[in-house]
């Protein structure tokens, strides 16, 4: 019965530990783009002429950053599994059902803020 509990124990030690390793990785390629980028920016413009004369134009850009979009979707993606591990462990540990579950939601939003940055939404 002994063995039992000390089992159990050391399985949710590992299991919080394990969230938040990927909480902690999520932070680590949330902030990659932050210190590397590769961004493409293109635009294009156009006009509608009446007898010589400009009825209408427009003009659109966009921009692309090819680091911080995939570096922004690892972070979220690690960020949303580190917040189920967090769940998963509340039970057995609750102490550190927060801290871990801030750390998830860490990681998941600046991957979020990077994503949307990265595809010109900032």
């Amino acid at each position: 019965m002994v063995d039992f509990i000390r089992e159990a124990a050391q399985q949710a030690a590992e299991a919080e530990s394990s969230a938040r390793k990927l909480a902690i990785a999520g932070y680590v390629a949330g902030l990659v783009p932050l210190f590397v980028s590769y961004r493409q920016s293109s635009g294009s413009s156009s006009q509608v002429m009446i007898d010589g004369k400009v009825i209408s134009s427009s003009s659109a850009a966009s921009t692309f950053d090819y680091i911080a979009v995939p570096a922004g979707a690892v972070a979220v993606l690690l960020g949303f599994i580190a917040l189920l591990g967090a769940l998963r462990t509340a039970d057995v540990s609750p102490k550190w059902r927060g801290i871990t579950g801030m750390f998830a939601a860490g990681a998941l939003a600046l991957g979020a803020y990077q994503i949307a940055q990265g595809t010109g939404m900032l």
